[in-house]
């Protein structure tokens, strides 16, 4: 075997030695103290990991770290995603966020190679976000990740600068492998994201029937709407019925020709009649 499949022997046995010993003999232990966390544990086996390459005397061009900022508002998910690409030992989580004002706080303090966001998040969505860190750490590249296919998120996402779009119906494979492309500087597009993109700059979307246009009311109903506003909220906020809201909401799916608030608001945002930050 030689030098480099060695170490990477060596460490796929410390990672599973790790996970399994009990505390005393876990490496994550420090004397006098409790158990440290298994990421602490795991960011200590790299560290035996590079300094085993050097000392086989291998350059540490082919292990190149790859620093990730990583933004979810769920903490379940960002502990999956984090654990897992974590196993990747060129991949490195510095630093967790759970709205997008933190996002871009551990942006400017870590200046990553790649962050990771989800699109709907407290405080500053992932759109919003993306563009703040474009615009003031442009060297970092961000990799959408997030439940959204619909195309008006697609665009925004790409238009505000992502560098990828992922959808959290992928596999474990294909999301390091798109951290890993997003930091090469590559664009990464989960497959049904990427026919999406091709069917549009061939000419081929699904045509959308005409519809007529909404009065000023309507739309205003539909901005609130899409801030996640109930009937009576929206009501209070325009000094209307619920029943009159009732009423615009029915004259609104009846003109655009869907049967949901969703689809609604999908299709203002396509229409360019409501922005995405309105959406917040």
């Amino acid at each position: 075997m030689n030098a480099t499949g060695s170490w990477r022997a060596q460490f796929a046995n410390w990672l599973s030695a790790a996970k399994s010993a009990p505390c005393n003999d876990n490496p994550a232990r420090e004397t006098g103290s409790s158990c440290l966390t298994w990421n602490t544990a795991s960011q200590r086996l790299r560290v035996r990991f590079s300094a085993g390459i050097q000392q086989e005397g291998i350059g540490m061009g082919e292990i190149k770290s790859i620093r990730v900022v990583l933004a979810d508002d769920h903490a379940v998910v960002r502990k999956g995603i984090r654990e897992y690409l974590e196993e990747d030992a060129a991949i490195r989580v510095v630093a967790e966020a759970s709205d997008g004002e933190q996002a871009v706080a551990c942006v400017a303090r870590e200046q990553p190679d790649v962050a990771v966001f989800d699109i709907q998040m407290p405080r500053l969505n992932g759109l919003d976000a993306t563009r703040r860190v474009k615009k003031e750490y442009p060297n970092t590249r961000v990799l959408m990740l997030t439940a959204y296919e619909d195309e008006p998120y697609i665009l925004a996402a790409l238009q505000a600068g992502a560098s990828g779009y992922l959808l959290k119906t992928a596999g474990f494979d294909e999301l390091i492998h798109a951290v890993r492309a997003v930091a090469e500087g590559e664009t990464a597009l989960s497959p049904a994201v990427a026919k999406k993109l091709v069917q549009r700059a061939a000419g081929n979307a699904p045509k959308e029937e005409s519809v007529e246009p909404l009065t000023e009311r309507e739309l205003d109903v539909l901005r609130l709407v899409a801030k996640g506003m109930g009937n009576k909220q929206i009501g209070a906020a325009l000094v209307i019925s619920d029943r009159t809201v009732q009423g615009h909401l029915a004259n609104i799916y009846s003109k655009l020709h869907v049967s949901t608030r969703t689809e609604a608001v999908l299709h203002a945002v396509r229409a360019k009649w409501i922005e995405m930050t309105e959406t917040e």
